[in-house]
């Protein structure tokens, strides 16, 4: 027969709960709060690796939109370089390239301005990057004049990584943008 002071060691009557009872959690309790994790964690890491080429895209995209406007800019305010002004600023490119450059032509001898010669890639992996040129038109080149920034036509460049396209939109009002969708 137990006694007083056994039944209390026993059981307690204020929480309702053995006095002996293990602090922690169960190895089931603990496999099962692993399991969600591991899947809540493939879910996000899916989820990141299918939208990287559109941001890639996008960004490339959204890239050679400022580019473009930073020539338009410089066209508009009349840019000189060694106190020469400079008269067209060109964006070229070449199909299926993942670079193009900015050059600058002389006002008074119509030529190239070789020290005002940039060239940059799409993608920060330079050649290794996945996103490259498609399709343009009217051309490979885009220039706008000085002095008030007129482009040389309308026209769209077509940025692509796999199945992942984006387009940048110029018209001859000087609106540079870029959009998912073909350039109207």
């Amino acid at each position: 027969m137990l006694n007083n002071q056994d039944k209390q060691r026993k059981f307690s009557f204020k929480s309702g709960i053995s006095s002996k009872m293990r602090n922690g959690f169960s190895l089931i309790e603990l496999l099962v709060v692993i399991a969600i994790i591991s899947l809540m964690t493939g879910v996000v890491a899916v989820n990141m690796n299918k939208n990287k080429g559109v941001n890639e895209v996008e960004i490339a995209a959204l890239q050679v939109v400022a580019q473009l406007r930073a020539l338009q800019n410089d066209s508009i305010n009349g840019k000189s370089i060694d106190g020469v002004m400079m008269c067209q600023f060109e964006f070229n490119f070449n199909i299926g390239d993942k670079k193009y450059t900015n050059t600058v032509r002389d006002c008074a001898l119509n030529n190239e301005v070789d020290s005002a010669a940039v060239e940059m890639y799409l993608s920060a992996k330079k050649d290794n990057g996945t996103v490259s040129f498609v399709e343009s038109s009217p051309g490979l080149q885009f220039y706008f004049t000085a002095p008030r920034g007129d482009v040389s036509s309308d026209g769209y460049i077509k940025l692509a990584s796999g199945t992942d396209v984006y387009y940048v939109c110029i018209n001859k009002m000087g609106n540079i943008f870029a959009q998912k969708t073909a350039c109207s």
